[in-house]
């Protein structure tokens, strides 16, 4: 903020002055500025002669440095000027009311839809003192430069609340700020949308002699997000073109479908978008289509189960994967016990679809609360769309691994927490200890 104040002293003896400098905040009282340009508050030469001219100074106030994330609708300066003698010393002048405003904007809202269909991609909200002069500037690229595929990324453009956006990047993501009209600009903000769902499959598993048309579409499941998971949306369409919402799926780990009653001679679209909490969706999957004829129900082969492995051993927890030839759901069962009857077996399963990790993904199981230095004998099983149950073990007693030794942790408890710190314990099987663990940030 510039200011410029004009100074004459005809009763001075060393004709100098000292200024100083005081705002008017929210609550009416006066408060001293000390944020300038250089010189600001330095002596300055007065006018000591009796005419009307005055001796005319500039500076440069920063009020963000003095009174930061404030509004006042009418707001002074006051000069106050000291010529160091023994009476009369002072004087000062008032500016005309002005706003100060030193209050960045700020989000209220910002969603994405990034769904090829749709006429708006992003809806937005900002919050200011007064929305009067906003600026925003929107980009693809995290440092705000332009993106490259919106012509209006990378400048201050005027506040708009729905936009047409293009995305580059899966997850669709954007980066953003907003500007008022005094030039105080917003923290850097960023949302995200889902991952798209990959790699999505169909499998035909209508019945021929019963003449239930039913097709099963399966996609690769989707990443947590902060706002968390909401839902994947199913749509069909049977002309590819125009497509409907066919169902929600609200479980981010049931990545499938089964579309039943079905009608013959028909070709069927499919296609999946990803929601979370906040309501950001991702664009849709690639579309894949079929003509339900019964011949899925022919399938009586269970999934062939390969590349069985055992990594990540440790006192108490194992990883096992495994590959299957077809999309197939995944459990382990596993125990101490030989001989391969597992009836009465621990088990540890998941309801995803899963094939290869070139596919909907790689089937992986961990093992945990296991005890240390301890062979286990397992066992997998896979069960496709058709409820083709594959089991799967090695030899007479099945799989196995043995633990590797070690302390058996248990009862952790977070004992104490402060601003910057936490205390964890916990107890081990080792010399009946209890150890703690101080965090601080």
């Amino acid at each position: 903020m510039s200011i410029t104040y004009e100074v004459r002293d005809t009763d001075t003896i060393n004709g100098t002055i000292l200024p100083t400098f005081q705002y008017l905040d929210v609550n009416g009282a006066w408060q001293t500025a000390s944020t300038f340009s250089s010189g600001a508050t330095s002596t300055k030469v007065a006018n000591t002669e009796d005419t009307s001219a005055y001796t005319e100074y500039s500076l440069i106030w920063y009020p963000k440095g003095d009174y930061d994330e404030q509004y006042v609708a009418a707001s002074n300066i006051r000069v106050t000027v000291d010529d160091s003698e023994s009476a009369n010393n002072t004087g000062y002048g008032d500016s005309n009311d002005f706003v100060l405003d030193t209050a960045a904007p700020q989000k209220v809202s910002f969603g994405i839809d990034a769904r090829s269909d749709q006429n708006i991609n992003i809806t937005l909200e900002a919050s200011d003192d007064t929305m009067v002069g906003i600026l925003m500037k929107l980009s693809n690229a995290s440092d705000l430069s332009a993106d490259g595929v919106n012509a209006s990324s990378g400048v201050w453009m005027a506040y708009d609340t729905d936009l047409v956006w293009a995305f580059n990047a899966n997850p669709a993501t954007v980066y953003y700020q907003f500007q008022d009209a005094t030039g105080n600009t917003s923290t850097l903000y960023s949302t995200a949308a889902p991952s798209i769902p990959q790699n999505i499959v169909y499998i035909d598993i209508s019945n021929a002699e019963t003449s239930e048309l039913q097709e099963f579409i399966a996609w690769e499941t989707v990443a947590s997000s902060s706002p968390g998971f909401k839902q994947y949306n199913i749509s069909r369409s049977t002309d590819g073109e125009t497509f409907s919402l066919l169902d929600t799926q609200t479980d981010r780990t049931i990545n499938y479908y089964i579309d039943s009653a079905l009608v013959a001679d028909t070709t069927y679209y499919y296609k999946v978008a990803a929601q979370d909490n906040d309501d950001n969706i991702s664009n849709y999957s690639n579309i894949l289509s079929d003509i339900p004829d019964g011949q899925g129900g022919s399938d009586f082969t269970a999934p062939a189960v390969t590349n069985v492995a055992v990594s990540n051993i440790g006192p108490q927890t194992v990883t096992i994967t495994w590959d299957t030839n077809e999309p197939a759901d995944s459990t382990v069962e596993y125990m101490t016990n030989t001989g391969g009857e597992f009836t009465d077996a621990d088990s540890v399963g998941i309801a995803s679809m899963l094939d290869t990790a070139d596919g909907l993904g790689q089937h992986h199981i961990v093992l945990t609360d296991l005890t240390p230095s301890t062979t286990y004998y397992f066992q997998i099983k896979s069960t496709d769309p058709s409820t083709n149950l594959r089991v799967s073990k090695e030899a007479d007693d099945g799989y196995s691994f043995t633990t590797v030794s070690g302390p058996v942790i248990s009862d952790i408890v977070v004992s104490s927490i402060a601003n910057q710190t936490a205390t964890i314990e916990w107890e081990t099987d080792l010399m009946d200890l209890r150890l703690g663990l101080i965090v601080k940030r």
